[in-house]
């Protein structure tokens, strides 16, 4: 079995996007240095699932 790769891109201003959001990942990542569980990251943002916000904060 082979690992997922992370649900990450690079937009054209090189800003780094899970999957086909318009969500950072440094809002993904500052939230959860803010002490947010990734439960709470996903609610915050419409755009994500719970899959998409452990696979980021893995990454």
């Amino acid at each position: 079995m082979e690992p997922e790769p992370p649900p990450l891109r690079a937009d054209a201003a090189g800003v780094i996007r899970v999957r086909r959001t318009r969500v950072g990942l440094e809002s993904v990542i500052g939230l959860y240095e803010q002490a947010a569980a990734a439960e709470e990251i996903a609610l915050r943002f419409d755009a994500l699932d719970l899959h998409d916000v452990c696979a980021s904060l893995g990454y």
